[in-house]
């Protein structure tokens, strides 16, 4: 699968991405923000969409890494 020939810094940069666009695309875009009234709901939503994101961007960038080294490869 994908995530088998990731590389070793797959996780690395997709930490650093997901803690950079997380907070951004979570509150302009879908609107995500810590009710004080149901934050315990909030917060788990918030937690669930920081690790959803990581796991998309690290399947996205190990998918783009094995793309590149096959066609070098060729």
């Amino acid at each position: 699968m994908v995530l088998k020939k990731a590389t070793k810094y797959d996780d690395l940069i997709a930490l650093l991405i997901s803690v950079i666009f997380a907070r951004y695309l979570g509150r302009d875009v879908l609107g995500l923000t810590i009710d004080l009234d149901h934050i315990f709901l909030s917060s788990l939503m918030v937690l669930l969409f920081i690790i959803l994101f990581y796991y998309l961007t690290k399947v996205i960038i190990s998918f783009s890494i094995n793309i590149a080294t096959k066609r070098l490869r060729n």
